[in-house]
């Protein structure tokens, strides 16, 4: 899986998550994706990110893409810390009936 996250000046930000080869395909086969745009703001060390587009697609079970507007938190609860050319989001999912702690880890690309 490759994750991609933007954030502009302007307060928007756009995220892309990329699955490769999930299904028998090989690892350079893209198989689905999420993309999800919004808008952010920062408070102290607090990212508060709200989705407002979605678009999902998966070879297997959604072989046409899919567009929705959408209304949620993204990166529920996240705080952030950067330390080099990395940002640390520290946030909550979701993936069964109780919350859990989740901490992602990217890498700058910019060219400055």
């Amino acid at each position: 899986m490759n994750r991609y996250l933007a954030f502009a000046e302007d307060g928007t930000f756009s995220y892309v998550g990329n699955m490769y080869g999930i299904y028998g395909g090989g690892d350079g086969v893209l198989a689905a994706y999420t993309r999800i745009t919004g808008t952010y703001r920062i408070e102290g060390d607090r990212l508060i990110a709200t989705a407002t587009k979605e678009a999902t697609w998966d070879s297997r079970y959604f072989p046409k893409e899919t567009v929705r507007n959408v209304n949620y938190s993204f990166l529920d609860q996240a705080t952030f810390k950067i330390m080099g050319s990395f940002l640390i989001l520290d946030y909550i999912i979701y993936p069964a009936d109780a919350p859990e702690p989740t901490t992602m880890l990217l890498t700058s690309v910019r060219g400055d």
